[in-house]
This record gives structure tokens, sequence and C-alpha cells, in this order.
């Protein structure tokens, strides 16, 4: 789905997001998305909010993940420059809840996106954000590998578990930083973050790189 706000303002930001299916039962049909109104407060309070479109998948298994993120590639999707990542959470990786029946298979990790997908946000500045637990849990080498094969212009996230609630105050903050801060790089968000959300940077442990 695509959910445009009309703006004349070419300075404004565009939102590609996927998002996991949170439950896997009986009932998960019957579950509404968490992050979808996140983005509808954002397209909502633009141009306050830097944000004038965005367009929003649920994602059940690592072939819709490949299906929908492939789209990236194509020129047509180069305005998209933040990408908006809402999955389960592991230690340098994410899982898809479809996956999880089986045994053998691991999380989907940073170094498997980047190896599977390089190169998707090169061409143009991309800030690919986790909304995941403890995704950048992981080494700092594998974070930048993950960044400098997939072209990423930044890349955040957190180290620890972030609970629904206070992480929708804090990503809606990021989202409106990122917007209005397109021409930052990690430190500099960084720098903001701690300057403007302590409480949260810190409880999370998010990190920019």
């Amino acid at each position: 789905m695509l959910y445009l706000c009309k703006q004349n303002n070419t300075t404004m930001s565009k939102i590609f997001c996927l998002e996991t299916e949170w439950v896997k039962s009986v009932h998960d049909l019957k579950s509404d998305s968490y992050v979808k109104p996140l983005l509808d407060f954002l397209l909502n309070s633009a141009p306050h909010s830097g944000i004038d479109s965005y367009t929003f998948r649920n994602v059940c298994c690592e072939k819709d993940f490949e299906y929908y993120i492939e789209h990236l590639r194509n020129k047509s999707y180069f305005d998209y420059n933040i990408v908006y990542l809402c999955f389960h959470g592991d230690p340098g990786a994410f899982a898809f809840p479809a996956d999880k029946k089986d045994k053998d298979k691991e999380p989907f990790s940073l170094i498997d996106f980047a190896n599977q997908y390089e190169g998707i946000f090169k061409e143009r500045p991309v800030n690919v954000h986790f909304g995941c637990c403890l995704t950048l849990n992981t080494s700092e080498d594998d974070i930048l590998y993950f960044k400098r094969k997939t072209g990423a212009n930044m890349v955040t996230g957190y180290e620890r578990s972030v609970p629904f609630v206070e992480s929708f105050i804090f990503e809606t903050w990021l989202m409106n930083a990122m917007a209005k801060h397109p021409d930052f790089r990690a430190t500099r968000m960084q720098e903001l973050a701690n300057k403007e959300m302590p409480f949260y940077v810190d409880k999370f442990k998010f990190k920019a790189y």
C-alpha cells in the first residue's frame, strides 16, 4: 500500500517499511499492525514530520521479504530514503515467524542480508533502521560489513530488547529526525539521540553506524 500526503517540499522523506506478523497462531489474521499507526501519525503530521509518503507491507516468511525488499533495486523506489524493518530480533539477526517451525533454520543474520542483497541501497543515500530487539547486539565489524556491502548510508537499531509502547515513542522521534536531517551520518544522529532522547538511548542501547 502506498500512502501519500500532497506537499511541494522536495526535501520531504519517504519510508519503505516491512513489518513481521508478530503473533503466529490461528488468530494472527485478526491482529493489526503495530507500526502502521506510527506511519500514519507521521504522514498526517506532514510537513512538520518531514514525511510525505510511505509504502508498507507485512512479511511472514523469508520469501515475502525477498519479494518486497528487491523492489528497492528498481529506480522507481530510489526516492525512498528510509528503510524501516520491524521484526522479532536476535543478536546480529532477525526472524520470520513462518520459518520458526523449522527448528534447524537459523534467524536471518546481517551477514546473510548483506551477502544476499549486495548493493541494494547503493546509488542514493538510504538510512536503514532495524526496529527489532537485539539486532545490533553483535560485533561492530558485522554491522559495518552490512553497511558497506549493502551500500547503506546509515544503520540504526538496538542492542537490547525493546517494548512496543516505548519504542513507538522513540521511533516516532527517530523517523522524524531522519527526515528533518537527511544529511546526517551516524555520528551526528547518535549525538542528536543522546541529546534529545537520552532515556531511550540508554534503555534500549540505541546505536547508529
